[in-house]
Order: C-alpha cells, then structure tokens, then sequence
C-alpha cells in the first residue's frame, strides 16, 4: 500500500528565478521553463527536495533533490540502473549536476498525478 504524500511545508510563487533549485534546473535543461510554483518538500542542512510545478518541457512538475554528492551518487545509479527497468515507476530519472561544494542536484520527471514523497 502507497503511502499518502505529505503536504508541503511551503508553497512559494511569483518570480521564482532566485531559488537554488530553479537555477540548478534552467543551468541543467536549457530550454526549460521557470516553475509556477515551487513545492517545499523538505529543506533542511544536509538534503532538501522541491517540486518544480509546470518546469518539464511538457508542463509536468519535475522534483528537484540537493544531496550530498556521495549520497547523490548512489541514488543516481539505484534510479538509472535499478528502477528505470521496474513497472510502475512514478519519477523518471533526468539527470544530475554536481556543485563545487560537494553537494549534488538530482532531476526527476514526475508521472502525471504522483507527488513526491519524503
């Protein structure tokens, strides 16, 4: 059984192009569009994870996650090689962009109706 989502913690609209998350994916998809809105879904010191609503080349949401660069690793290959071939996949796998401060950004696509989950 699917677990429900949690709500995000913070909603944020209106000129979006400050934010990290945004910089790291209009730096990473050229022709992508700013978001609509972005979803807080979890942002602390070590990790964080946003949805970018409207920011996919098709309109769809794409989640943004910053990791530390060894943990991004890891979870680049478990989605690249482990997931992509399982059924019923909810996040396509985009790619990654490594910052100069040991931390990475990992991209996703997210499945029309599916919510990112902590």
């Amino acid at each position: 059984m699917r677990r429900a989502p949690k709500p995000p913690r913070a909603v944020l609209w209106g000129n979006l192009a400050w934010h990290p998350a945004v910089k790291a994916w209009l730096e990473f998809a050229e022709d992508a569009a700013e978001p609509e809105t972005i979803e807080v879904v979890r942002d602390d010191k070590r990790s964080a994870m946003y949805r970018l609503v409207g920011a996919g080349s098709g309109g769809e949401s794409i989640i943004v996650q910053r990791a530390p660069a060894a943990r991004a690793a890891l979870a680049r290959t478990w989605h690249r090689h482990i997931l992509a071939h399982l059924p019923g996949g909810t996040w396509r796998y985009c790619g990654c962009r490594r910052e100069a401060v040991g931390y990475a950004w990992l991209f996703f696509e997210e499945a029309a109706g599916e919510q990112a989950r902590e």
